[in-house]
């Protein structure tokens, strides 16, 4: 079994029970799921080196089972985009959102060879105390081996932090498209990660 590991972000198998905007930081949410997962992430600098801009996209159709709870089926979309200035070390946006999804909004292929998604996710940003609309075009194209492997991922921010392990199939992917919230494409250039997967087992836990 080959192992994978996706460093500094939650590489695939993400579904739905996921931390409430506002939530205080004593939350914490554990949950169990299988699912066909799409997810990307982009990573961007400007021209000088100080704002780094970033977007986390990950869309599901599967089942979970949130802790005491029956398992449930579920087709959904988590995003999060976030801006930090290193040069002023100061946090420009910090927002996630998440929604449920019609059939139509995201469609992926049984091999995992390609999955699209388009729609528009509300997110809360703690900066500003605000919720924006963020509107997703995003298509995936499967580029690697299908392989069965374990994943186990780690991504923190200043507000929250998630680790997800995960067993499945696996396919790296190209990703390209825009995350947008009217004035910033968060999704700028080819993506750090982009993944295709089938998870079958997976665990999460979300803490704040």
């Amino acid at each position: 079994m080959k192992r994978l590991l996706c460093a500094g972000v939650i590489a695939v198998g993400v579904l739905a029970a996921v931390l409430p905007a506002g939530a205080t930081a004593a939350d914490a949410i554990q949950y169990r799921y299988s699912a066909n997962t799409a997810t990307a992430w982009f990573d961007s600098w400007d021209s000088l080196g100080c704002v780094e801009t970033r977007a986390f996209v990950w869309a599901w159709d599967g089942t979970t089972k949130l802790d005491g709870a029956r398992p449930t089926s579920d087709r959904g979309v988590s995003v999060t985009v976030d801006k930090f200035d290193f040069c002023t070390n100061t946090v420009i946006v910090e927002a996630r959102g998440d929604s449920p999804l019609p059939s139509d909004e995201f469609v992926i292929g049984k091999q995992l060879d390609a999955a699209t998604l388009h729609t528009t996710v509300d997110v809360y940003d703690w900066v500003s105390d605000f919720t924006f609309p963020v509107e997703v075009n995003l298509s995936w194209s499967g580029s690697g081996d299908l392989e069965e492997g374990f994943s186990h991922s780690v991504y923190h921010t200043s507000s929250y932090s998630i680790v997800t392990n995960d067993r499945g199939a696996f396919r790296n992917a190209d990703a390209t498209g825009t995350v947008s919230d009217g004035s910033t494409d968060y999704a700028v250039g080819p993506p750090v990660l982009s993944q295709l997967a089938s998870t079958r087992h997976g665990e999460m836990s979300i803490t704040r």
